[in-house]
């Protein structure tokens, strides 16, 4: 778990990892929402490519974000993921 994120409307999310592939964060996110963790795949342009970020969330709270986060942390999610997808 890297960074907590928070959005326009006070929602945090907590990124898990990113992909190159749309379909791999794809997965990714079914495996999350599959142990009944909130989830989105948000896309991001970094250095002129576009990333898949997979993040656990909506959280109304940053304390909340900080719990998941640490959870996660925990390897929660290191079961599916990945550093890359080249």
């Amino acid at each position: 778990c890297k960074e907590i994120y928070a959005s326009s409307h006070k929602q945090y999310y907590v990124q898990l990892t990113a992909y190159l592939s749309a379909d791999t964060a794809q997965s990714a996110l079914q495996k999350l929402l599959s142990r009944h963790e909130p989830g989105r795949v948000h896309r991001s342009l970094v250095n002129g490519k576009l990333y898949y970020q997979v993040q656990a969330g909506p959280y109304s709270q940053l304390q909340q974000a900080k719990q998941a986060r640490k959870k996660f942390a925990t390897g929660y999610v290191r079961s599916y993921q990945q550093t890359s997808n080249k």
